[in-house]
């Protein structure tokens, strides 16, 4: 059974249009990435979980349950212009976003990290770590047991 040949283009413009899409995703992912690198594994793992959904939707709705090479190729293409064309001004404007809101944050955090450094010294200064501890419980005693006073009676 061969495909008409509009539903055959509309699949191709569709696996383009999710390879602009994970083009898209890939720049906005890329930008915490580039400003804190701690995050990479973070935004490596969303981008294959939406690689993986792309290329499954590709397979499953436009190719009506086939993945064919030229919906890969789409894909890749959509992904390809995507990355030439406006992947550059998204992904200054992510970047220039995510400095705003990490400034926005720290000026924010900025009074109770004071505080938290405030009470770390705090303790420090006057309550004992756990060896100390030990240490004062094996000194100490306990106190002699003292027989109960009779009340009345002779001496």
């Amino acid at each position: 059974m061969e495909q008409p040949v509009l539903a055959a283009a509309l699949a191709l413009l569709w696996a383009g249009a999710v390879g602009l899409g994970l083009g898209a995703a890939y720049d906005l992912l890329r930008a915490p990435r580039l400003l804190h690198p701690r995050w990479t594994w973070l935004s490596d793992l969303l981008f294959g979980l939406g690689l993986s959904w792309g290329i499954l939707y590709t397979a499953l709705v436009p190719g009506a349950g086939e993945l064919r090479v030229s919906h890969l190729a789409a894909m890749g293409l959509g992904f390809y212009l995507w990355r030439r064309t406006l992947g550059q001004p998204v992904l200054a404007a992510a970047l220039a976003v995510l400095r705003r809101f990490d400034k926005m944050v720290r000026t924010l955090t900025k009074p109770l990290t004071g505080f938290f450094i405030f009470l770390r010294q705090l303790a420090k200064k006057y309550f004992s770590t756990g060896e100390k501890w030990g240490r004062i419980l094996k000194r100490v005693r306990p106190a002699p047991a003292v027989p109960p006073r009779r009340e009345g009676g002779s001496a």
